[in-house]
């Protein structure tokens, strides 16, 4: 099954997509416009986790004329930037009348179902192109993570009869919000630190503070060696060789807020496993 990938980030997307057995995916072209996201994606593929594939920067501006009639399935990953966007919306839906595939599978933000308007819209948009269209919100602590990342996958398979087809889990889901269930809330509080380990950092900050009443300067190295050791996770998440001359100033890695932007929307592989197998269950091209 020929593939495109739109915004696969790291290429999370893609990596779950092969862990599903009895079907075989073969991506065809990438579309990515963060420069960190790409520079991994490359990265991935010279180390032989992803097929070598041709990239293309923007959605936008992508050409899709030399893939019509190539790709089967398309899929995307819309999280930091929703197809609420309509300009996004748009772009995307102009793909799918070029390439015509036959099915397509999204992963948003949950919260999309709080902006009814926005979210009607964007099944309203692939309804009128003939695609049914289901969704299914998955956890990832459900499956066994200890984080509690929740996403909304959104499904598109061409409907044959070229009617719109009612999903039932929307309206579910729309009423779990409405009654005003916040499952990220929720699992973060599941999540939490148990009392004995917040007694014991303060603890540990108070014996600091008793020690150092004051932040040792920058360049007194063995002043901070002694606090760093009592409290290591006062350090900051960086390399030794990112370090600069002030402490917490890193010269070197500027590359480090763009990854903390591409991992706190990157895709789970295994939720795109189980979103295929569940959204997708025996429905071969």
């Amino acid at each position: 099954m020929n593939v495109l990938a739109l915004r696969p980030g790291s290429g999370g997307s893609l990596l779950g997509l092969g862990l599903v057995a009895d079907q075989t995916f073969r991506p065809v072209c990438i579309v990515e416009e963060r420069a960190y996201a790409v520079a991994t994606l490359i990265k991935n593929m010279e180390s032989g986790h992803l097929s070598e594939v041709p990239v293309w920067d923007q959605i936008e501006t992508f050409n899709s004329i030399p893939w019509s009639q190539q790709v089967d399935f398309i899929i995307g990953t819309f999280v930091d930037r929703g197809l609420e966007d309509t300009n996004l919306l748009e772009s995307v839906a102009g793909i799918f009348k070029q390439l015509q595939p036959e099915r397509a599978l999204f992963e948003m933000r949950s919260e999309v179902l709080k902006q009814r308007e926005s979210f009607i819209r964007i099944c309203s948009q692939f309804q009128s192109m003939d695609f049914q269209v289901e969704i299914e919100e998955i956890s990832a602590r459900e499956l066994g993570f200890t984080h509690g990342r929740r996403r909304l996958f959104m499904a598109l398979t061409r409907n044959p009869q070229g009617k719109p087809v009612a999903n039932p889990r929307t309206q579910r889901l729309e009423r779990s919000i409405r009654d005003g269930e916040n499952h990220e809330e929720n699992e973060g509080r599941e999540g939490s630190r148990q009392p004995t380990d917040s007694q014991q950092d303060l603890g540990r900050i108070e014996r600091i503070l008793q020690r150092f009443p004051n932040p040792p300067p920058p360049r007194d190295s063995e002043a901070w060696t002694e606090v760093l050791e009592s409290t290591p996770h006062l350090s900051a998440s960086l390399p030794k060789q990112a370090d600069g001359q002030f402490r917490g100033v890193a010269n070197g890695f500027s590359n480090r807020l763009d990854r903390l932007w591409i991992l706190g929307g990157d895709s789970v592989p295994v939720m795109w496993k189980v979103a295929y197998e569940t959204l997708f269950p025996q429905k071969p091209l």
